[in-house]
């Protein structure tokens, strides 16, 4: 007992405490059975989709008919597609079913009224064009008449802006006489007493110049003062309203007395001498007629006032005039504007018709010429290119639908 105890004392001292994690995941990865991994069904090769048995010829007109009217609702062009095969179109007519005649003759009236459609489009079409012949036509003569109207307007409008030219100048004359009036009534007094002046100043150079430089009493010695006198009496003669030329004359005719060959000189003297006697008396029956003056000057200051209130009314009413027939003729410009325009609108319009027109002969030949193949198809093949076969085979198909109207064109 004694060795069997020692030997136990002789034995490693066993560990304290809970075992290292990783001593006991090997340990528990040793004891778990290993899991299989999941088996993948092998794909099975798909078989090729069949290709679509091909279309029958006798089904061509209808399915065409369907593409082009659009006025069968899809839901039931889907539906004609799906029956057609099974409608005995390619029979003889003694050979099908009664669904399968009622199915085609709705059909033939569907498509009768299409066709009726298609050439209503294209009997409209060519209305419209007959119309907008007419419109075009008239479109022009509109133009024309515009344009007439226009011109006679223009017309009145460039007479009746002379007018108001030659109003304006009127009354610029009207305004220049009343100014002209009203300052000789200012200046009445100051040429009153400037006509007394020049009276006296005439009067004197008369009788000491014109009288003895007349009878030749200068001495030939006094020569200078002789040609002072001609002088002073010939610059003093514009005045009394003698031209230039008259003067030079009478500066040639002084020096000497006068022949009787020398007409001419004489001739000067005599009319100098009428000049400013006729001038004395004119300033003799001013200075006589002042206050006669100052009434008749005083009138025409008058008269140029009412003249110049006229003139200046009649160009108002001349410009007024102007502006009315000025804005005339801007409306009926405007009219001619807007008729041109409108009947450049033409061309294109007469293109657009026209197109439209070629459209609806195009689709009205698509839709007869398939109707008619459908037709000539529904009056049934001849017996010697088509069997006959019992009609009982589209039954079944057409029966579902038979019962469904088709739609026909709106």
């Amino acid at each position: 007992a004694k060795r069997g105890a020692a030997s136990q004392s002789q034995q490693s001292p066993r560990p304290k405490g809970r075992p290292r994690k990783e001593a006991s995941a090997q340990k528990e990865s040793k004891e778990a059975p290993k899991a299989k991994a999941p088996k993948v069904p092998k794909e099975v090769p798909k078989e090729p989709t069949p290709p679509p048995p091909p279309i029958p010829d006798w089904c061509l007109p209808v399915l065409g008919l369907l593409d082009v009217a659009p006025e069968i609702p899809q839901s039931c062009r889907a539906m004609i597609s799906d029956v057609l095969q099974h409608s005995g179109l390619q029979k003889e007519v003694h050979g099908r079913h009664g669904y399968q005649e009622s199915f085609l003759k709705d059909l033939s009236e569907s498509f009768a009224k299409i066709q009726a459609l298609r050439q209503e489009a294209v009997d409209a079409a060519e209305a419209s064009i007959a119309d907008h012949d007419i419109f075009k036509t008239k479109a022009s003569s509109k133009v024309e008449a515009a344009k007439e109207k226009a011109d006679g307007l223009r017309a009145d409008r460039d007479a009746k802006h002379e007018a108001v030219l030659s109003a304006g100048k009127a009354k610029q004359a009207a305004e220049a006489k009343k100014i002209s009036a009203l300052e000789h009534v200012t200046n009445h007094q100051a040429d009153h007493e400037q006509n007394q002046v020049e009276l006296e100043q005439f009067t004197k150079l008369v009788t000491t110049k014109f009288v003895p430089l007349k009878e030749f009493t200068f001495p030939g010695k006094n020569w200078r003062v002789r040609d002072k006198a001609v002088h002073e009496f010939a610059g003093a003669l514009p005045k009394a309203g003698m031209e230039d030329s008259l003067k030079d004359a009478l500066l040639i005719a002084f020096k000497k007395r006068p022949t009787d060959s020398e007409k001419f000189a004489s001739q000067a003297i005599e009319f100098a001498e009428k000049l400013v006697s006729k001038h004395l008396a004119n300033l003799e029956a001013s200075i006589n007629n002042f206050d006669g003056e100052s009434i008749s000057r005083a009138a025409t200051a008058a008269a140029a006032v009412e003249a110049l209130a006229a003139a200046k009314k009649y160009k108002d009413g001349a410009t007024d005039d102007f502006i009315a027939a000025d804005n005339l003729l801007l409306e009926a410009t405007t009219a001619v504007d807007t008729a041109v325009a409108e009947e450049k609108m033409q061309g294109p319009k007469a293109a657009e018709l026209a197109a439209s027109l070629e459209v609806g002969k195009a689709q009205l030949t698509v839709v007869k010429s398939l109707v008619d193949s459908f037709e000539t198809s529904r009056a049934g093949p001849s017996a010697s290119t088509v069997a006959p076969a019992p009609a009982e085979e589209a039954a079944p198909a057409l029966a579902e639908v038979a019962s469904e109207p088709v739609s026909s064109a709106p």
